[in-house]
């Protein structure tokens, strides 16, 4: 099992990325003449508040997976039916954080955002998928293969038996997310590390082959960082912890304290090792440099070997259950040398694929090893060609831009990984999906005829095809830029906000650069107005409106997100905090306020007549536009995800950080 410290900061990035701008509409763009640069006007604060009044809120249904049919709605969403609205779908399994292999080798089972996989391990069918209540971080089967235990993202511990059909214990460690986990050799003590670098140690006592009686045990303290990856001896009396670019540290268990520290030696560049793994019978620690991989005795910590340097950069390493065998993943191939005498016995190629491997495992007999990237996969070691997982709606990448089809008769969510997928009404069938190069993209668009997607990498602006994944353009910003970007309403300008407090408009019909806009401060999301004549940036806490004809300022308002009306005339702003927000409605033409709605939330989207605002944050709410009434509060399975209205405004979609939909609609 593989857990990374980027893993986390990527998915506390992008839950930061917390607004959703509504594009719909499309014009005939004016043509831009060359930029100026106009002084800031005065910034608009809006007075007065209305007070929105709350409705009965039914009790909500439980979503459907996907793969279930979903009758249609008969009827736009409005005010007078907004008590019949009823969350309908929850499609997608999440983004894998964890991978285990049951003791008797029958079960795969990947740990996801959204809940638990289990697979056959043989034919990789899926068994069964279990929702559960907070994202899962960490798994680890016991030794004698009759426990299971699961850490999660909120700090909670659950054992269960091997079969998950009974439930031992359900322990709130701590508000930390579980990272790692590891049982001693007898399966009677646990090891929790959490990601506050405290590892807690929960005792198990089995009595009569009954359920098993769980309690917390001693907290080991002393760690700078998290621990990722550990283990205990054979009698549990001492644990070797492991942190990144820190020594090892070797616990005594009774007391707590630090036994023995070996250090770990940064690569030829200075760098320290990226992931680790300890092999079974405590003789072997291998350090994983990307490049290379080197392995240390652990009685004293000298470096007896090095493998690489290899072409493609090394993603995860793991030992056999036996420490007879080590296996290292690059996204291209997994290695697999013997540890006598570390000499290459195998070699496996990754099939159509540019995805690192997140995980990497033996099977309890050394003569499997599981694999995932892209897919699930698992390799006998007497054969060339892997199984592949037959399930769909596992993802590796988190959410770039979420859309209905111009046609409302699917969704479509681009994953800054590259992945791009349609999914077909009513069923959530997987319709189309592209594997787009992985970037490293800060942002990604839909065109409004959704035809095109776009995403930012460094200076450039990258354009393919949806319907095939070709490129059409590959556009230099001549500066590094930031993240959010947004098609004309008309397709024929992207813009995106550079690092140098300026917007960078691209010409698609040449891809050439247009103009810049100044803006200022630095801008972290841009939107195009229904019209095409304005554009406006979000900078740190400032909305500011301007004229896309000759980049002229027009006016600057408090904000944070932004949608427009489908009329154009209409711009809702949320500004404040997340958790205490105010929604501004402005005329958009001059900037005047003309309503302010206390609310909770940030991402925004007006119903395709402008009667209803859309408001998402950590409950979901139906405002209406005419006196800011709140007609409708419903739990909000994607906070401060992005939110958008089907074209007939039947159904009202959300798509959480880990690339899950949900929509809404009358039952």
């Amino acid at each position: 099992m593989r857990v990374t410290h980027l893993k986390y900061l990527r998915i506390l990035t992008s839950l930061v990325l917390a607004v959703c701008v509504l594009l719909s509409g499309c014009g005939s763009l004016p043509m831009p003449t060359a930029f100026a640069t106009h002084q800031a006007p005065q910034i608009v604060v809006p007075t007065g508040t209305l007070r929105p009044t709350e409705t009965v809120t039914p009790t909500e249904v439980a979503s459907v997976m996907q793969g279930t049919p979903v009758p249609p709605p008969s009827q736009p969403i409005s005010a007078a039916s907004a008590d019949k609205l009823k969350r309908l779908v929850r499609w997608g399994k999440g983004i894998p954080q964890a991978m285990a292999w049951s003791k008797d080798q029958s079960t795969l089972l990947v740990g996801t955002t959204a809940g638990l996989d289990f697979f056959d391990a043989s034919s990789l069918a899926e068994k069964r998928f279990v929702e559960t209540a907070a994202p899962v971080r960490s798994l680890a089967y016991s030794p004698q293969g009759t426990q299971l235990a699961i850490g999660f993202q909120d700090g909670s511990i659950e054992i269960w038996d091997e079969t998950y059909n009974t439930l031992a214990k359900h322990l709130v460690v701590s508000g930390q997310p579980v990272i790692a986990l590891a049982f001693s050799q007898d399966g009677n003590r646990l090891a929790a590390s959490l990601w506050n670098n405290i590892i807690m140690q929960v005792e198990i006592a089995h009595i009569n082959k009954v359920k098993p009686q769980v309690n917390s045990g001693k907290e080991i303290h002393g760690f700078t960082r998290p621990v990722t990856s550990m283990i205990y001896n054979s009698d549990r009396t001492l644990l070797y912890t492991f942190q990144q670019g820190l020594p090892i540290k070797i616990i005594n268990t009774s007391n707590a304290r630090v036994n023995k520290q070996l250090n770990v030696n940064a690569d030829s560049s200075g760098s320290p090792p990226l992931n680790a793994a300890f092999s079974a019978d405590l003789n072997w620690f291998v350090a994983n440099y990307g490049s290379s991989i080197h392995i240390q005795r652990l009685s004293d910590g000298v470096t007896t070997n090095t493998l690489g340097p290899f072409t493609d950069s090394i993603s995860a390493v793991a030992f056999s259950s036996d420490s007879v065998l080590l296996a290292a993943a690059s996204n291209s191939t997994i290695y697999v040398w013997q540890t006598a005498n570390y000499t290459q016995v195998k070699s496996f190629a990754i099939p159509n694929t540019s995805e690192p491997v997140y995980f990497l495992t033996f099977s309890s007999d050394g003569k499997s090893l599981a694999a995932f990237s892209n897919t699930l996969r698992v390799w006998q070691m007497d054969a060339d060609k892997p199984t592949e997982a037959k399930a769909a709606g596992l993802i590796t990448g988190y959410r770039g831009a979420f859309s209905f089809t111009s046609d409302g008769s699917g969704v479509m969510l681009a994953q800054l990984d590259g992945s791009v997928r349609q999914y077909g009404m009513p069923d959530g069938a997987l319709q189309s999906s592209l594997n787009l190069p992985d970037l490293n993209s800060k942002g990604m668009a839909f065109s409004p005829d959704r035809s095109m997607v776009a995403a930012i990498s460094g200076n450039k602006a990258y354009v393919w095809k949806t319907s095939d994944g070709k490129q059409v353009a590959e556009m230099d910003g001549q500066r590094a830029m930031n993240g959010g970007l947004a098609f004309s309403p008309d397709s024929k300008y992207l813009a995106a906000p550079g690092l140098d407090k300026t917007i960078v408009v691209w010409r698609m019909s040449d891809h050439t650069i247009l103009g810049t806009v100044p803006c200022p401060d630095v801008a972290w999301n841009v939107a195009f107005s229904p019209d095409g004549a304005l554009l406006a940036a979000i900078t740190s806490g400032v909305i500011s409106i301007f004229q896309l004809s000759d980049g002229k300022l027009r006016y600057q308002v408090n904000g944070y997100s932004l949608a427009f009306s489908a009329d154009g005339k209409t711009l809702a702003v949320a500004y404040g905090n997340y958790d205490s927000a105010r929604i501004t409605l402005y005329n958009s033409a001059d900037g005047k306020a003309e309503k302010e709605i206390d609310s909770d939330g940030g991402s925004l989207a007006f119903s395709p007549d402008g009667k209803l605002l859309a408001v998402g944050g950590s409950s979901l709410l139906l405002l209406q536009t005419s006196d800011g009434k709140l007609v409708r509060s419903l739990e909000n399975p994607a906070p401060f995800g992005p939110l958008v209205f089907s074209p007939d405004g039947k159904l009202l979609g959300a798509a959480g950080w880990d690339g899950r939909v949900f929509l809404w609609g009358e039952e």
